[in-house]
Order: C-alpha cells, then structure tokens, then sequence
C-alpha cells in the first residue's frame, strides 16, 4: 500500500516557469494526470491536464473574469465543486500527484474546499520578460501597461497564498546552474523518487540521484524565451513586488 502525500499544486503567473518547473518535477516522479506534452508555445508542453483548467476557467467566466482579467476571489457553484471532485478521483490512487494552472491562484478556495491536504511550489519571473511573452501570444487582447497590470494581479496572489503558510517560490530568472541546483534541492524536499515499498537509506538516496538527473534533463536554457530583464519603466507596484519574491525565493 502506498503513503498517501498531499497532492502538489504549482502556482505561477503564465509565461513565468510554470511549464519548466511542472516538467521537471514529473520527470522526477510526480503523477500529473493528463497534462499536455505538446503546445506551440511551449518547447516541451505546457504539462497542464485540459480538464482542470477549463474547469477553472469557467469558474473564473462564472464570476465575470477570465484568465487574462481575473477577480481576486471566486465563488464555485455546486456544478463546479462536483467536477473537481471527479477530476480529482482520477489522481487518487497515485501517492505523489500535482497540477498546474496559473489560474489556480485565483480559484484555489475552491479546490481547497475538496482535498484535506494542499502542498505548494511557486514560480516568478521578471515583470518586462513576461509582458514580452505575452505581448507575442496574445497581442489581440492587449499592451505593456495591461499585461504589467496583470503580472501585478497574479504575483500578488502568489504573494498572498505564500503568506498564509510560506513554501518553496522559484526564481525563473536564475542563471542556469543556479536554477538547476534549485531544481535538485526541490525534489530531494518534496520527497520525489522515494518509493515507500523500497527497504534501506542507500536505495532510496540513489533513486533520488536517478530523479535528480532526470530533474536536470529536463530543463533547457531555450526554455527561457523573450527574454527581458532589465527593470527600466516598470511599475512602482510590479518592482516592490518582483524584489519581495527575489527575497524570499528558494535556494539551490
């Protein structure tokens, strides 16, 4: 019989490492349904199950918001609590699962209302390199000055959640050897590549060796596209918060 742990959610803004930091931690071992291995804006998928984030945005369409103008608190209907009830069924006999969708940061109550447990990892990334990202995907919907408003709006949930009980955050922007130490240290943390039936301290340290090349493997510095790091004409707002998660980022 296998420990059950708590499921792992990864919270992010999109275009901020989300789909890097996901990849690299079920590569590692963690159970995520049926996320995507495959999407044009994403090298190596956007590892996000379509079920759970169609779900959450309907909840967020529910409460006259949607992924790119989100409202800070959402009210799940009946409907809504009963299909995550039902997605989440479906990772129940895993021991170690997890998903991943930007928009949990802003319909997470309503998955709380039906786990007993949550673990967390967050991601961020420089205000300038995502408006950058996003300005090129979705150029439709609109400017700099509205995607920096909405990094604002997605980092300051992040900022919230962290502070009801702090947990690992991620700074996308590390160089590469920086990050990859971080991704290593991450999995040995969450406990990934331990197999619970394995008798004996040395099987499961060289499963977690085995885990964190995997981890390694998976991270490409291409990952990292449009790239924008400087912090000239950015926000009073974005910069206070971009410099509050640089401090309390996780270290490799």
């Amino acid at each position: 019989m296998r420990n059950k742990r708590p499921p792992i959610f990864i919270l992010g803004m999109h275009r901020s490492g989300t789909s890097c930091l996901t990849g690299s931690l079920q590569a590692s071992g963690l159970y995520l349904g049926k996320a995507s291995e495959t999407n044009k804006n994403n090298r190596k998928g956007d590892r996000e199950n379509k079920e759970i984030w169609r779900l959450n945005e309907r909840v967020l369409n529910l409460n006259g918001g949607a992924w790119h103008s989100p409202v800070e608190s959402c009210v799940w209907n009946d409907e809504a609590l009963e299909e995550a009830k039902k997605i989440i069924s479906s990772y129940e006999k895993h021991s170690i699962w997890g998903v991943k969708d930007p928009r949990m940061l802003f319909t997470l109550d309503g998955w709380l209302s039906v786990l007993d447990e949550v673990s967390y990892v967050g991601t961020f990334r420089n205000p300038k390199s995502v408006v950058k990202s996003l300005m090129k995907r979705n150029s439709d919907i609109g400017g700099e000055e509205y995607w920096l408003d909405l990094w604002v709006k997605y980092n300051r949930a992040l900022l919230k959640h962290h502070a009801r009980g702090p947990f690992p955050i991620i700074d996308f922007d590390l160089s590469d050897t920086e990050y990859t130490s971080c991704l290593k240290r991450l999995v040995v943390r969450l406990g990934l590549g331990k197999n619970a039936g394995l008798k004996g301290y040395l099987v499961n340290s060289l499963r977690r060796v085995v885990s964190q090349k995997n981890t390694e493997d998976f991270f490409d510095p291409a990952l990292r596209s449009n790239v924008d790091c400087t912090q000239s004409d950015t926000p009073d707002d974005a910069l206070k918060i971009y410099r509050k998660l640089k401090s309390i980022s996780f270290k490799g």
